[in-house]
Order: C-alpha cells, then sequence, then structure tokens
C-alpha cells in the first residue's frame, strides 16, 4: 500500500522540502547510490572479519580508545571536580 512518503500533497515532509520532478527522481538514484556503497562496506567489514578471525565490532573498539595521554588528563584537575 501506500505509505504516503515523498513528494506530493498531504504527504511527510518534515523539512518542507520541494524538488521538481527531474530534482525528485536525482535524489531517489543518490539514495540508491548511497545504499550500494554502504553494501559493500559492510561487505567489506564482513570479508576482514573472516580473514583475520577478529569479529568487526572488535576490530572498530580497537581504534576508538582513548589515548594515553588524554586518559591521564585527570591526574590535571584539582580534587573533587
Amino acid at each position: 500500500g501506500d505509505l504516503r512518503i515523498g513528494q506530493g500533497e498531504g504527504r511527510w515532509n518534515p523539512f518542507g522540502l520541494e524538488y521538481s520532478p527531474e530534482a525528485y527522481e536525482e535524489k531517489q538514484l543518490q539514495e540508491l547510490k548511497h545504499c550500494r556503497l554502504a553494501m559493500i562496506g559492510i561487505f567489506g567489514l564482513w570479508a576482514q572479519a573472516q580473514a583475520s578471525g577478529v569479529g568487526a565490532i572488535e576490530q572498530l573498539s580497537a581504534g576508538l580508545t582513548a589515548p594515553d595521554y588524554y586518559a591521564k588528563a585527570g591526574y590535571f584537575l584539582p580534587e573533587g571536580i
């Protein structure tokens, strides 16, 4: 059925974006291309996890840890803060 999402009268449009039909088709194509890139990225994460034996979450969390100098910043603050 019609979810009433998209352009047209009575459609959900929270930001008030108004596109011409040509521009709307271009936005749909851009969204499709971004989705395809995301699928390629997820495949890359899966392939890396299979090759290394380490899961994607573990690989990402290793790169998102706080550096040592940042972790030691608490020593420079006065007590009680």
